[in-house]
């Protein structure tokens, strides 16, 4: 029985938006985003699904951490499953970030 009646959704290869190198002025935006106060957290009315994720290289190009995005609502979770509180006021702020760099974002997830 399906749980929604709304056509499944298919997702999009994994593929890279963009590479930054750490002292971009867009890594900087994204640090100060992550460091906001939490005053509103509501992601407790969100069952996530991370269908999006920022990976974090080296300079050696390893994979250092991975944050995982849910763009329906404000949880991200870390590749080593930590979650990382975002107050809802940032979340827009998040979304208009990835779309700036050329992340395409589903218009259900805009929100």
């Amino acid at each position: 029985m399906p749980v929604s009646d709304r056509p499944a959704r298919k997702s999009a290869p994994n593929q890279l938006i963009k590479r930054l190198t750490a002292t971009a002025p867009e890594v900087e935006e994204l640090a100060a985003m992550l460091q906001t106060e939490l005053v509103d957290d509501m992601r407790w009315m969100c069952a996530p699904i991370y269908h999006d994720a920022i990976i974090f290289f080296s300079a050696e190009n390893q994979i250092v951490s991975i944050l995982n995005i849910c763009l329906l609502c404000s949880s991200l979770l870390t590749g080593a499953g930590q979650d990382i509180p975002l107050d809802l006021n940032a979340h827009p702020r998040l979304k208009d970030w990835l779309k700036k760099l050329g992340h395409p974002v589903e218009e259900s997830a805009a929100g």
